[in-house]
């Protein structure tokens, strides 16, 4: 390969290239990773975002929410655009699609939404790369209107040019107009058929002006007063009340929480009982369907909203989240796969137990409710059974004891029948062990006075069963377990033995047997610690306990220490959980010498490896052949990936290739027909600039490792890679064509 190196933050490459911070604790709350732009889709009746998953500003694919007028939803299309800020958006209310334009991307891109796909534009002339422009749409001409924004290389140029989108075609628009900006607004008035545009910033400091657009060329207003300067600010259109609308922004040293409306001829400040707190970088839609002007997000110093606003004219109204769980620690928490959601159930709040049941989706929290719930209890054991989809509670700290077995299958809990029992207890821990399909549990602290214990138990969905190996853990309690997958093994570490002694000891449980493994440099003493498996990276995660904040990472042979980028505040008692929907693992709750906690904090990689499949191949004699990722194997640098190439005819040899563009090659514009040459059907879709050579076994699959360097500049590089292979009976060439995959290479 000869990767070209897309927008990455060097001084993220010299702090990975330096064996530093890889990784990062980040807070989120609902939906608080970045700043974006929104766009109202009237014909959907949505709000639309389209956000950088954690923040990141690599090339991973972006997600996109919607908020239907009561809660946000995360949409799952097929492909994204790479996640970006700075990119500008608007609603083309004609043809129906979500337009969106530039950001900090290596490339200058136009992509719609078309409120199920993505759809990548590519016209044969577009505006220059730029991020920090501002876009509306004129209802009256059926354009997107785009001005300013700004380049940065190696000095920062800010543009003063005006363009349009059809929908087909970008246009420039000659004549004078605004001087350059970044960080100004835009927003049509239909009443007076006019672009507005107002503020900015350019290399002078603030810009204070107003301009309005006929679709022709631009005229300077003169108002008698006009807001105070500021850049980063919210505008949008009031269809009801015919007022454009600026909320906020970053003002003369300090961000702004004001709100100000321009009838056409002038502005007028508006005062309201309560407001959005002072924030930039937040962005604003007109939802006609509500009336109301909606405010979503912002910056705060360096803490990012989340929060949902409606403005009705005169009235701020906070909309999300509408509610979120009270603070505890000591709560039974997983991941429920099947619905995609975080399951929290029960714990100790600032003041009293609570029996609670609360989800979280990504973006909000919802309280559930069934007709039956299992009684609050505190340190009880959780883990989601991906066999039967279910989640299973186990014991807890309860008023005379518990060993109650629940079940919740995403609308009730039930109680399965259970003749033979664990004994009544606390403070144990449970994992679900894929490979077997049954959850086990060990240890924890009899809640009758029966002392501490060393017991392996499995629960396999309809019987418990006690297992009795020949070696095992000291009785413990406080301790943690997390099941990796790619070793099928459960992993137990740390706790606490009567009387009062702190472990630092590891161990791991194979179905069979417990065996104790030793690293030459491990985590000191920890109790009210948690640990779980984070698939994507082949890494148990362990964090907390106590009064430490450390992270450290156990690979199946050591311990390391980690050094993210941000932590959480010491605390313990809280309960991690991994969501394999987004990768990522999550943290909620816990407890310190302060009060409890209710955060929900993300961990992951600073630069995530993905494989993600488009296009398709060509049917051959023994099907389609598509690339897969080995299980459990992405791009990581320092790393051998393994990739599949399959199914193919028994014997069959294909040669992958990778290369930098799937837009052209050669001279070529891709996807370019392989028909002329024998291949119908098929398509070249990734340029050819490195190949290696693969045989396919007996079983019809091909595999290829592929060793990717640990070099500080690679980490984020992006590659695309297709397969062709020899097959006799598939058609005149004798040959087919796989699918194509986009590579992310990533640091863990």
């Amino acid at each position: 390969m000869h990767p070209r190196r897309p927008l990455v933050p060097f001084v993220l490459a010299a702090l990975i290239g330096h064996g530093v911070a890889q990784v990062r604790w980040l807070r989120h709350d609902h939906l608080s990773r970045v700043t974006a732009p929104v766009a109202f889709d009237v014909l959907r009746d949505r709000l639309v975002v389209m956000i950088t998953p954690d923040g990141t500003f690599l090339p991973a694919p972006a997600e996109t929410w919607e908020w239907d007028g009561a809660a946000w939803h995360l949409r799952r299309p097929a492909r994204s655009p790479n996640g970006r800020t700075g990119h500008a958006t608007a609603f083309d209310f004609t043809r129906g699609r979500v337009v969106i334009f530039g950001g900090n991307t290596p490339t200058p891109e136009t992509w719609e939404w078309d409120g199920t796909a993505w759809h990548d534009r590519q016209p044969a002339g577009s505006p220059s790369l730029r991020q920090g422009a501002a876009m509306a749409y004129d209802l009256q001409r059926g354009r997107c209107v785009l001005f300013g924004g700004e380049r940065s290389v190696i000095t920062t140029t800010f543009l003063d040019d005006t363009w349009t989108w059809d929908g087909a075609n970008w246009t420039p628009v000659a004549g004078p107009g605004p001087a350059a900006r970044s960080g100004h607004a835009l927003a049509y008035d239909l009443v007076a058929d006019r672009t507005v545009l107002f503020a900015g910033r350019n290399a002078g400091g603030f810009v204070h002006d107003t301009w309005t657009f006929d679709g022709v060329q631009w005229q300077r207003r003169q108002p008698a007063q006009q807001p105070p300067v500021r850049s980063h600010h919210a505008m949008a259109y009031d269809l009801r009340r015919s007022r454009t609308v600026v909320f906020g922004g970053q003002g003369q040293g300090a961000r702004l929480a004001d709100t100000w409306a321009w009838d056409g001829s002038n502005w007028a400040q508006v005062t309201t009982a309560a407001a959005p707190s002072a924030r930039s970088n937040c962005a604003m839609a007109y939802d006609p369907i509500r009336n109301s002007m909606l405010l979503w997000s912002g910056s705060q110093d360096f803490h990012i909203e989340g929060d949902l606003w409606a403005f009705d004219g005169v009235t701020w109204t906070r909309r999300a989240p509408a509610q979120v769980p009270p603070a505890r620690h000591s709560h039974a928490m997983a991941f429920d796969s099947a619905r995609r959601r975080l399951v929290v159930f029960a714990g100790v709040g600032n003041n009293a137990a609570v029996g609670d049941h609360w989800e979280w989706d990504g973006a909000a929290w919802t309280q559930m409710q069934a007709v039956s719930m299992p009684p609050g209890r505190s340190a009880a054991a959780m883990a989601f059974d991906r066999g039967r989809n279910r989640i299973v509670l186990f014991g807890g700290d309860l008023s005379g004891g518990s060993n109650d077995l629940w079940e919740w299958d995403g609308s009730n809990w039930l109680r399965p029948p259970t003749p033979v029992a664990p004994a009544p207890r606390s403070n144990h821990a449970m994992v679900f062990d894929d490979a077997r399909q049954r959850c086990v549990m060990f240890g924890g602290v009899s809640a009758l006075g029966g002392g501490v214990f060393d017991d392996t138990w499995e629960w396999d969905g309809t019987s418990w069963l006690l297992r009795s190996p020949s070696l095992r853990p000291l009785p413990r309690l406080d301790h943690a377990v997390a099941y990796d997958t790619l070793r099928q093994v459960t992993v137990l570490f740390g706790g606490v033995t009567p009387p009062f002694g702190l472990l630092t000891d590891t161990w791991e449980w194979d179905g069979s047997n417990w065996r104790q493994r030793a690293s030459a440099v491990q985590p000191g003493f920890h109790r009210d610690h948690s640990l779980v498996f984070d698939a994507a990276r082949g890494r148990v995660v362990l964090f907390g306990g106590g009064a430490v904040n450390d992270t450290w990472e156990w690979d199946g042979t050591a311990w390391q220490e980690r050094t993210p980028l941000a932590s959480p505040p010491m605390r313990g008692r809280q309960a991690l959980a991994y969501d394999d929907e987004r990768d990522r693992v999550l943290l909620f709750g816990g407890q310190s010498s302060g009060p409890n906690f209710s955060d929900v904090w993300e961990y992951g990689p600073l630069a995530p490896a993905t494989f993600a499949p488009f296009g398709n191949g060509c049917a051959g004699s023994a099907g389609t052949p598509g690339l897969a990722a080995a299980p459990g194997q992405r791009p990581w640098l320092g790393s051998t990936f393994a990739m599949t190439c399959g199914p193919l005819p028994g014997g069959s040899v294909a040669l992958p290739w990778f290369g930098l563009s799937r837009t052209s090659w050669g001279g070529f514009a891709l996807p370019l027909p392989l028909a002329f040459v024998g291949m119908p059907a098929c398509d070249l879709v990734v340029g050819i600039d490195h190949a290696l050579p693969m045989a396919a076994g007996s079983a019809g699959t091909a595999t290829v490792n592929l060793a990717v360097p640990a070099a500080a500049a690679l980490l984020g590089v992006t590659v695309h890679c297709q397969s062709i292979a020899t097959d006799p009976a598939a058609n005149a060439a004798g040959l087919v064509i796989s699918s194509a995959a986009t590579l992310v290479l990533g640091g863990r």
